[in-house]
């Protein structure tokens, strides 16, 4: 549906999209809210000509504390290795995976706020308790055929 923008020196006459978590309509070209009426907002949704949410990229989640988001890639001497966003320990991947995301972008490399930058060794996880097992059933080796 096109819509023209209400902004004083923008005026541009296109798909302009909705935004359904403010619930406005917002100008492709200014970036600014358009004033439509309600029935116009119906229209658009009922079209999908809405906004998409931005897509995060890999998210992996985490054994230690069960926190799915997109690592932080820690550079070492030798090697890259990717750690938990919460916890800071290191999560298991495959290296050619890591030098993937290396390749993809840098935002992978730089901490976000509130980020625990501290890499903790690997936890070992106590094996569990054994079962008293019953013994294998005793088989009978299997007969040679004649021939």
């Amino acid at each position: 549906m096109l819509l023209n923008c209400t902004n004083k020196g923008c005026y541009a006459n296109d798909e302009h999209k909705l935004d359904l978590n403010e619930d406005k309509v917002i100008c492709d070209h200014c970036g600014k809210e358009i004033n439509v009426p309600v029935t116009t907002k119906k229209m658009l949704k009922t079209l999908n000509q809405v906004r998409k949410k931005a897509k995060t990229g890999i998210q992996i989640t985490c054994k230690m504390c069960d926190h799915t988001d997109k690592p932080i890639l820690v550079r070492q001497p030798k090697t890259t290795i990717a750690t938990c966003r919460k916890c800071g320990s290191k999560l298991e991947m495959h290296q050619s995976f890591i030098n993937a995301m290396v390749e993809m972008g840098s935002d992978y490399l730089k901490p976000e706020e509130g980020d625990n930058l501290v890499v903790k060794p690997k936890a070992k996880v106590p094996p569990p308790a054994e079962v008293a097992a019953e013994p294998p059933p005793v088989t009978t080796p299997a007969r040679k055929r004649k021939k």
